[in-house]
């Protein structure tokens, strides 16, 4: 089973990704892997965005033949523990980007006179984004150890 396609089908559907990062333990084998939990999800500021997450990330494992099951991690009524515990977390920074000046130069050549044109720009233009970034992490349900996890960018928009 490969879930490595998963944050490109998952988040980037939902908006347009600057940069995406995914690790992946090379020594992991996910066959036989049937269940998985959700655990540890750290709420998105936008509820509505939480939920619609979840579902994403939900559809993608169920087509990959993953059943959710609900557990009560303080229970110790020997429960079958899932397969895969899906963690979440959400984290937003400020980037400061700038335009730098320019300088260009164009000819044009009009009834035999040539005309000569010069254009400039001075100084900077200072601009601060916020960038999102959301994190999904599979943990092996047995020995608790982590074995995929995919980190999504976005620009969020302009901070300043």
């Amino acid at each position: 089973m490969r879930l490595l396609p998963l944050l490109f089908t998952l988040f980037i559907a939902g908006c347009s990704s600057k940069n995406v990062w995914v690790d992946v333990d090379d020594t992991y084998t996910f066959r036989g892997k049937r269940t998985y939990a959700w655990s540890e999800v750290l709420p998105v500021p936008n509820e509505i965005m939480q939920r619609r997450i979840e579902g994403w990330i939900d559809e993608e494992l169920a087509a990959r033949g993953l059943t959710r099951i609900e557990v009560d991690e303080g229970d110790a009524s020997g429960a079958p523990a899932p397969d895969l515990f899906v963690t979440t977390e959400f984290g937003a920074r400020r980037e400061v980007r700038s335009t730098g000046g320019s300088a260009t130069v164009g000819v044009s050549r009009r009834a035999g006179r040539g005309r000569v044109g010069m254009g400039t720009t001075m100084g900077n233009q200072i601009y601060e984004d916020s960038i999102g970034a959301l994190v999904i992490a599979l943990i092996d349900g047995v020995d608790d150890r982590l074995v995929w996890r995919a980190r999504p960018e976005t620009t969020l928009g302009n901070a300043t």
